[in-house]
C-alpha cells in the first residue's frame, strides 16, 4: 500500500499557530489501489472526502477483545 502524506502548501493557522509550508498534517497508508497524490487532493477540493478522529482503543476495551484462551494462565 502506498504511504501518503498531506502536507501545507503555504503558512495556515492550526493549533494555535501559523504552520508554516512543507509541515506534514498527516501521513497515512491508503488501501485504495491505484490512489494517486493528483486525485485524493481532487477528492479534497470536491468536498469528497471526510477527515474524522478514530479513538484509539483503551486497554480495557482491549483486553476484553482478547481470546478467553489468551487471558488465562498457563499451566506450570
Amino acid at each position: 500500500m502506498a504511504v501518503f502524506q498531506l502536507i501545507f502548501r503555504e503558512p495556515w493557522p492550526l493549533g494555535q499557530e501559523l504552520r508554516p509550508p512543507g509541515e506534514i498534517v498527516l501521513e497515512g497508508e491508503c488501501r485504495i489501489p491505484g490512489a494517486t497524490p493528483d486525485k485524493i487532493e481532487k477528492a479534497i477540493r470536491f468536498n469528497a472526502i471526510q477527515i474524522r478522529e478514530v479513538p484509539a482503543p483503551s486497554y480495557s476495551d482491549t483486553a476484553a477483545d482478547a481470546p478467553a484462551a489468551a487471558r488465562r494462565r498457563k499451566p506450570k
